[in-house]
């Protein structure tokens, strides 16, 4: 069974969902410590996914500086290209699209790389 977790956050208080239980996070509990490891781990993030799917160190300084413009004006979100992600159930959608011929074929390649 696929297991799923959901986020929502109101100010400084993040409500973390797995499947119907949900744990209440206030983050003003955190010491301040705390708090400035995960501006930084957080702003981290931000930058190294302002970077997926670049092809070269330029591009990537580019995003970034775009990316450190865009938190200094206090937007978080902004919008890029999306860079496609392959998953399982994409995989499974594309094998039900084939003869059983080459799924008989595929399956065995795809176990040896762990699908």
């Amino acid at each position: 069974m696929a297991k799923k977790i959901s986020f929502k956050n109101d100010g400084n208080i993040l409500d973390i969902t797995i499947g119907d239980q949900t744990l209440v996070c206030d983050i003003d509990s955190f010491p301040e410590s705390v708090k400035q490891k995960a501006v930084i781990f957080g702003v981290k993030r931000k930058i190294g996914n302002s970077i997926i799917g670049c092809e070269d160190n330029e591009t990537m300084l580019d995003s970034i500086q775009s990316c450190i413009e865009s938190l200094r004006s206090g937007a978080w979100v902004e919008k890029t290209a999306k860079t496609p992600t392959l998953t399982k159930a994409k995989i499974q959608m594309a094998l039900e699209s084939l003869s059983a011929e080459e799924r008989a074929a595929l399956l065995p390649l795809l176990g040896k790389i762990g699908l």
